[in-house]
């Protein structure tokens, strides 16, 4: 098999990652879109086929004026953190066929509990959503990756032709789910094989606050509107283009997780939860905030980074020095 070129993307990603500052001595300003000081944080886990341990989606939100108008807005963030030596390892031996492995960010404008099968996707929409939409993507990447259409990034083409048709359907989910103006991807994992040679696998560095995968604003949004916002992450493993062709959609590896920050708001704060003061909700934990302006992400452009480390979300950054305006870099 031909060995492909690697996409300047994740070169970027894996040839110029971040160094490693300790939480003690920086802190990031809200209008610094390289990096997040999240007013609010959580942790989620999802998991890839042929990768025997679970890889970690860290989404946080800060508050504070967009650095575009100066009205109150919302910076969002995340990352992912993971192993990477475990993750070499573990495709090093697996069949040989060329793949990127990408995560997107769909901010739902959908309000209500997580919980449940699909990584907490169950509770937000019931489970015949969460089915139809894995099945959905997987699909449609299956669909790409034989077409012998020209691209880069499966899962980033795939999302792009959702937004270009905001009315499609999925069975069980909500309507207009994809409109959206942007839906950002990050690739972080290339695999390549030539014939009698081994895998080829580059990895880079998982995340961490001061360089994440992304940062979108949200303007006119408060802290309390976002903290009861669902965010959607997904993950898939797809091939690359001009790679050996898979057997049916089932070999795209696709997995979903929905998560919000803080987890779980008390009911003191949300009286009678998601579905108003009963506490019944008639969409299956879904409710739309008529009040959450479109999605209208400034992005930030930093592709991961750096060795993961537990961060403290508690860490009072406000005495500290201000980070760096953008990641430094070195050569691994």
């Amino acid at each position: 098999m031909r060995r492909l070129p690697f996409y300047t993307s994740l070169v970027a990603a894996i040839l110029f990652p971040c160094q490693v500052f300790p939480t003690s001595t920086l802190y990031c300003e809200f209008d610094n879109n390289n990096c997040i000081d999240g007013l609010a944080q959580s942790t989620s886990s999802f998991r890839l086929q042929n990768i025997s341990i679970p890889l970690s989606f860290v989404y946080s939100f800060d508050a504070g004026r967009s650095p575009q108008d100066g009205k109150s807005s919302i910076k969002v963030g995340y990352w992912l953190q993971y192993d990477s030596d475990v993750i070499r390892n573990q495709l090093h031996d697996s069949p040989s066929i060329n793949r990127t492995t990408e995560f997107g960010l769909r901010l739902l404008n959908i309000r209500g509990w997580i919980g449940g099968h699909h990584h907490g996707c169950k509770a937000v929409w019931g489970p015949q959503c969460s089915q139809s939409l894995k099945s959905y993507l997987q699909q449609s990447i299956y669909n790409l990756s034989t077409s012998k259409l020209p691209y880069e990034s499966a899962l980033e083409t795939v999302l792009k032709s959702f937004i270009d048709n905001p009315d499609m359907s999925i069975e069980g989910c909500p309507s207009k789910m994809f409109l959206a103006v942007d839906i950002p991807t990050t690739p972080f994992i290339n695999e390549t094989s030539s014939i009698g040679k081994p895998n080829n696998i580059q990895i880079a560095d998982p995340g961490n606050p001061f360089c994440p995968s992304r940062t979108t604003y949200l303007p006119n949004t408060t802290p309390d509107q976002q903290a009861m916002q669902i965010v959607l992450g997904i993950a898939a493993r797809s091939p690359t283009y001009g790679s050996e062709s898979l057997h049916g959609p089932q070999d795209v590896d696709v997995d979903l997780v929905c998560t919000k920050a803080p987890k779980h708001i008390p009911n003191e704060v949300w009286p009678g939860g998601p579905g108003g003061d009963d506490g019944h909700d008639d969409h299956d934990g879904q409710y739309a905030n008529p009040s959450m302006p479109a999605y209208n992400p400034f992005l930030g452009n930093r592709a991961t980074v750096v060795d993961a480390f537990d961060f403290d979300s508690d860490y009072d950054f406000d005495d500290d020095e201000e980070a760096d305006e953008d990641c430094p870099s070195s050569e691994i």
